[in-house]
């Protein structure tokens, strides 16, 4: 989610995204929900939202999305960049 000004506030995955879209409208009014980037694989996903939270560091996001000592880390990252994540 971006503000006015275009900076990433917040970034997730889901798995409905009109379903998510309306739950940030209702919390985040002021915030315009946007896709950087689909795929229906997990492992893509987690990496991708990771990618995108270290680029952007969102200050809605409280916790890392993939925490550091998980092993899988850099197996999600590089699944992400091969699915054309940059």
């Amino acid at each position: 989610m971006r503000d006015a000004n275009g900076n990433v506030q917040y970034a997730g995955r889901t798995n409905d995204l009109s379903r998510r879209a309306g739950e940030h409208r209702s919390a985040y009014s002021d915030l315009q929900f946007n896709t950087e980037f689909r795929s229906d694989s997990r492992e893509v996903q987690r990496g991708a939202e990771q990618i995108v939270h270290d680029r952007f560091q969102p200050p809605l996001n409280k916790i890392q999305p993939i925490s550091p000592r998980n092993p899988r880390r850099a197996q999600y990252i590089n699944a992400a960049r091969r699915a054309g994540m940059q």
